[in-house]
């Protein structure tokens, strides 16, 4: 992470002191604060977990300036923004393309083999196993995803 944003930190806090916020990101200086359960957990190999670190990871390089709060409860929708506008949907969609890149989920038959293999939820699993086997009929990402994706494997 150093290499990719300078100075930047993993903060872990009490849960209570986090009260329903999973993780949040910050710019000046740079870090992701996380709960001590979540990190536990990430730690642990957890799919949900690992999609909170790799979400906050989104919002560090591709929405640098503007604090993000990850919580437990569902997030407001926008009305006044389509739905790939959203810095949300950005980085949810990048932690799904971080965690589980096309050339290896297309390695696999099955949602469950996909979990295991990016140790991620059944459920993200799936959602991206269904994508895959419709992407040459998808529309293409956002391009600010896709820009992120490629600078990031380069």
């Amino acid at each position: 992470m150093p290499k990719l944003v300078k100075q930047f930190a993993l903060v872990v806090r009490p849960d209570e002191e986090m009260a329903d916020i999973e993780a949040y990101t910050e710019f000046d200086p740079p870090h992701i604060a996380v709960r001590d359960s979540v990190y536990y957990l990430a730690r642990k190999r957890d799919g949900r977990c690992r999609m909170t670190f790799a979400h906050e990871l989104g919002h560090l390089v591709m929405h640098p300036g503007i604090a993000k709060l990850r919580t437990e409860s569902a997030a407001r929708t926008v009305k006044d923004i389509r739905f790939f506008e959203s810095a949300e949907w950005q980085a949810k969609k990048f932690a799904s393309l971080f965690l589980m890149p096309e050339h290896i989920v297309v390695e696999f038959g099955n949602a469950h083999q996909i979990a295991e293999c990016c140790q991620v939820s059944t459920q993200a699993a799936l959602i991206r196993f269904n994508e895959i086997k419709h992407l040459r009929a998808a529309k293409p990402l956002a391009t600010c995803v896709q820009e992120t994706i490629n600078d990031l494997t380069e």
